[in-house]
């Protein structure tokens, strides 16, 4: 007998529609690794401890069997144990996979309306929970949800941190599934994980090395690929462990051929011998040469309890030697109209809906001059499905994305995507372009992942411009949850297909861009988005928008420590306000170059300016605004020395931010307020504050204010002795500062860090810290902080035995000071500068002259300190900028 090879089918092939034949056959030759699946779910339930297999195989060797039969089992055996499955699909939503298997659980069906569904989670959550914060849990849960929900006071407070505000939700969802596992076990597993988006991936990956003390099994199956496409998943430890399917050996594929040709009755041992020859184990292809008996004629089905079987047939039957001829041998299969269809539903992906089917059928035609019968065509689609279901090409979801369609999901990915390569290049645009118009019709009001997908079918469709606009609405929605990154994305991908055109939409795409670029701590790049604001704001005119782009750039360039590129955009940003009448805009301009001329210490301009925004923004009402000015102007006074008026601005900034629920501004008026009290010599009223200060900062997630607080604490520790308690506190404060790109609180870190060193005896350590501050400081051109820097790496060096260098720097230091009219800091710089002039011998006219010149010194630092009689002097370094 000769049996012809399937190799290769021509994709235009078309065959007589075979009688539609479910092939089915008990899961065979898996008893090992259902015994291991039951093994490590048995573990997950006695140990009460989360445990995750990562099966893994190739296309076609039975992994998603495998799991459904699993999944029947243990829902069976194990009554008190909560069964979550879900498969991922190519191109699917960012958390469309977690998102069916929360709304399962949660009993969130499809059509509930928003408001249905809002009180369904909060119930849910508060009985799993029982939390009092149930607000905020929901807010979070409700992201991957895609249900909206108002924004928590917390996720306001994170929006300037993006990774913090995505580790929360993360944080949420986790606990959820902990303390949901903790009243009834779960089992989530997930099918085709190597399709999954790589937002979903990576949110699974955390799941999995996060959970801990709750009886969770993860399952995720998936193909080889999955370590391709997303590589953290190489990384297996802990409780997971992966189980690699092999193909079935050559008896138990003969016993599934058996299984499946069992209405033959007796079984022909020629058609056994030839599937499990050619099939080498994988079961899809033993399925697909049994279909291929049955679709060539060698098996006739016209009766369906008991099929005939023309053995002389088998001569010229062709057969799949791969998995790759079993696809092509399936396609083949088709009528035309069926092929016809499957080809255009290859061009949603993974999942389609019947609705859009019926828009991509009429695009081939010409439609009727009168529509008296809308539902004949998606009548005809829906028998046509159907047949599709029962050949296994395709199968019908339960739970549709899209209100009132039918939605379907391809059996087979290979399948689908062998359909989408016959297609051509113009075909395939075309039909993006009317999936994406149907969406647009069908979806109402979009979420952000509904926008994303629109914009990709309007990209590959050719229309780049609505393919812009989509992904600026997906933008939108990303920044009005605080995912800034995610949002900077989208903006980015917007503007490379809106081009040139649209200047008013570019130059808000570009503003808001660098935002969320500035927000992600990626402030380099926001600086090259706003210089192409800035300049494209010129071209066209648009003074206001170049005033905002001034005034951006001046911004980062202050917290880059570039403070005279910084004055430079700050005038021009009010310059600009000012010639168009925007009185407000010119004063929040004005204040923040009064925070600029504060710290490079000309004291003079700082206090004209805070003066005028103060009245301009008491004038107007703007009370937010007013609390920031309040503030650079209370650490104006505070470095003039004026404590007590310091104090009194600083306690009606407090007052009014707090009435504002303002959590920074309340967190900033603590922090300048226990700098005052601590030079009034009020220590443990300021440690209180400071103390205060930090928790409001950790409990909004917000990381400067935290490593402000951080260091005034610091400082106050190493004063009174305890250092390993000032490293503590400080190293933290470092860390904080070093991920937010914040060059100025860097070396506010670093210079209190370096003193906290030199007194734990790591004078070396601190001294590279000074002088990595004073560098910081130098390019800044911040006098005030400069000289504070200066000092502190003189007196490191002084310790160290280079008393001519710490002379150095401590006469640069009270040059300084003097300058700024700090007769305080000039006085502590003096003594020390005497004490170093001190070292050496009397004997020599070198040394009685530097002898006469520190005993002056002395004599200075004494008239200044007496001017100030009633101040107490502390050492270390307290937060100077507004």
């Amino acid at each position: 007998m000769t049996v012809t090879p399937l190799r290769s089918v021509a994709p235009t092939a078309t065959a007589t529609p075979a009688t539609p034949v479910r092939l089915r056959a008990p899961l065979v030759g898996r008893d090992a690794e259902l015994a291991r699946l039951e093994s490590t779910l048995g573990d997950t339930l006695n140990l009460r401890a989360p445990r995750t297999l990562v099966v893994m195989g190739g296309a076609g060797i039975g992994k998603s069997r495998l799991i459904r039969e699993f999944l029947a089992d243990a829902r069976i055996k194990h009554p008190e144990l909560h069964v979550l499955s879900g498969q991922c699909r190519e191109g699917g939503e960012r958390y469309g996979v977690m998102r069916g298997l929360l709304r399962n659980r949660l009993g969130l069906v499809d059509g509930m309306d928003p408001e249905t569904a809002g009180r369904t989670l909060r119930g849910t959550v508060s009985e799993v929970m029982g939390d009092r914060r149930v607000g905020e849990l929901v807010h979070f849960l409700g992201s991957f949800l895609d249900l909206e929900s108002p924004g928590s006071q917390l996720a306001q407070a994170m929006s300037d941190d993006p990774d913090q505000l995505r580790q929360v939700g993360r944080s949420v969802l986790r606990r959820f599934l902990e303390a949901d596992a903790m009243r009834q076990p779960l089992l989530l597993a997930l099918d085709d994980f190597h399709l999954a988006h790589a937002d979903a991936a990576s949110l699974v990956h955390y799941l999995v090395r996060s959970v801990s003390a709750a009886p969770i099994l993860f399952v995720i199956v998936a193909r080889p690929e999955l370590f391709d496409r997303h590589a953290e998943w190489l990384e297996l430890s802990g409780g997971a462990a992966r189980l690699d399917l092999q193909p079935l050996d050559g008896d138990d594929t003969a016993r599934m051929t058996e299984h499946l040709l069992a209405p033959t009755g007796d079984i022909p041992p020629e058609l056994v011998d030839e599937a499990t020859e050619l099939a080498a184990g994988n079961p899809f292809l033993v399925e697909q040469i049994v279909r291929a008996f049955i679709d060539q004629g060698v098996i006739d089905t016209s009766q369906p309890k008991r099929w005939t079987v023309h053995l002389e047939r088998l001569d010229e039957v062709q057969l799949p030697l791969s998995v790759d001829d079993a696809i092509a041998a399936r396609i083949a299969g088709l009528s035309g109209e069926q092929r016809r269809v499957l080809e255009l539903a290859a061009t949603m992906g993974g999942v389609f809906w019947l609705g859009a089917l019926v828009a991509l059928q009429r695009t081939a035609g010409t439609p009727p001059r009168l529509w008296a019968d809308p539902k004949r065509d998606r009548e005809h689609l829906a028998a046509l499905l159907e047949e599709l279901v029962e050949r296994d090409y395709v199968m019908r979801l339960p739970d549709a994305s899209i209100a009132g369609e039918n939605e379907y999901a391809f059996k087979h990915n290979l399948e689908r995507e062998a359909l989408q390569r016959y297609t051509s290049r113009q075909l395939l645009a075309q039909h993006h372009r009317v999936i994406a118009q149907w969406l647009e019709v069908h979806l109402g009001e979009s979420s952000e992942e509904q926008h994303e997908l629109l914009a990709q079918h309007y990209d590959l469709g050719g229309a780049a411009l609505r393919a812009g606009h989509h992904y600026l609405s997906a933008a939108e929605r990303a920044r009005g949850r605080f995912a800034y990154a995610r949002a900077a994305e989208y903006y980015r991908r917007a503007l490379s297909l809106l081009g040139d055109a649209e200047g008013l939409t570019r130059l808000s795409a570009l503003e808001h861009f660098g935002d969320a670029l500035a927000h992600s701590g990626q402030r380099d790049h926001a600086l090259a988005v706003f210089e192409q604001m800035r300049c494209l704001a010129y071209q066209v005119d648009f003074v206001a928008q170049a005033a905002v782009a001034h005034a951006r750039i001046g911004q980062l360039h202050r917290d880059l420590a570039h403070l005279d590129q910084a004055l430079e955009h700050l005038e021009t940003a009010q310059a600009l306000r000012e010639s168009t009448g925007d009185r407000k805009g010119s004063s929040l301009a004005m204040a923040q170059l009064a925070s600029i001329h504060l710290l490079k210490g000309n004291f003079d301009a700082a206090d004209h300016m805070f003066r005028d925004a103060i009245g301009t923004f008491e004038q107007g009402g703007d009370e937010r605004a007013l609390v920031r000015a309040l503030i650079g102007q209370a650490c104006l006074q505070r470095e003039r020395l004026q404590l007590e008026p310091a104090q009194d601005t600083l306690v009606r900034a407090l007052a009014l931010a707090r009435k504002l629920d303002d959590d920074a501004g309340s967190a900033d008026a603590l922090i300048q307020l226990g700098a005052v009290r601590d030079r009034l010599g009020q220590t443990d009223r300021a440690l209180a504050l400071w103390h205060e200060a930090l928790s409001i900062a950790q409990r909004v997630s917000d990381r400067v204010r935290q490593a402000s607080a951080l260091v005034c604490l610091g400082a106050s520790a190493y004063r009174d002795g305890a250092h390993a308690e000032a490293v503590a506190h400080l190293a933290q404060a470092a860390s904080l500062a070093s991920a937010l790109d914040d060059h100025l609180l860097e070396a506010d870190v670093l210079r209190s860090l370096a003193k906290a060193r030199a007194f734990t005896g790591d004078a070396q350590g601190g001294l590279a810290d000074a002088q990595r501050a004073t560098e910081i400081l130098e390019g800044a051109k911040s006098k005030p902080e400069l000289a504070v820097a200066l000092r502190t790496c003189a007196e490191i060096l002084g310790s160290l035995g280079a008393s001519a260098d710490a002379i150095e720097l401590l006469e640069r230091a009270c040059g300084l000071f003097e300058e700024l009219g700090s007769d305080m800091e000039l006085a502590r710089a003096s003594l020390l500068l005497a004490e170093q002039l001190g070292q050496g011998s009397a004997e020599r006219a070198e040394g009685r002259d530097r002898a006469v010149r520190a005993e002056s010194l002395r004599t200075r630092a004494r008239l200044l300190l007496e001017r100030h009689a009633g101040l107490t002097m502390r050492a270390g370094a307290m937060p100077k900028r507004a």
